[in-house]
């Protein structure tokens, strides 16, 4: 019984897999997905005295020292989260604080830096826990300074 079940099988699948009686093999293309323009958003983050804190060491390979939010501002510290959307609130991409540099006693700026899909009427720019920043796509199409503090 085991042999006629296991032949009746085999003979099915065999029948299934032969595409009938054609002998040309038939093939399937499936259409490669457009690519899409990107276009980099790019900027700092200012922070003023007296909600700053900075540091002596580690100094960036350009001499200015490192630096960080406080008071209120510690989301604005070194790999925090900056989000970029479109006018619809959808996220177009993700990224961090890449660098953080002081060059007077006053200011710390945080360096960020994302590719995203161009072709948006506006872009949404959230950094750490910040509502976002919208922008139009001119003005986000040029290097951005957000200031936050004093």
């Amino acid at each position: 019984m085991k042999t006629i079940i296991s032949a009746t099988v085999v003979a099915l699948l065999l029948a299934g897999c032969s595409g009938g009686t054609s002998s040309t093999p038939s093939t399937t293309t499936e259409a490669s997905p457009a690519a899409v323009a990107m276009t980099t958003i790019a900027g700092r983050v200012q922070v003023s005295k007296p909600n700053i804190s900075i540091y002596a060491s580690p100094v960036n390979a350009d001499g200015t020292a490192t630096c960080k939010g406080i008071n209120g501002f510690d989301d604005m510290a070194m790999r925090a989260p900056v989000v970029i959307t479109d006018e619809k609130g959808a996220i177009l991409g993700k990224s961090t604080i890449t660098k953080t540099s002081s060059a007077n006693p006053l200011d710390c700026s945080l360096w960020f830096s994302i590719q995203v899909p161009s072709g948006h009427p506006v872009y949404g720019i959230a950094v750490g826990s910040r509502d976002p920043v919208i922008l139009t796509a001119a003005e986000a199409a040029k290097p951005i300074g957000l200031r936050l503090g004093n």
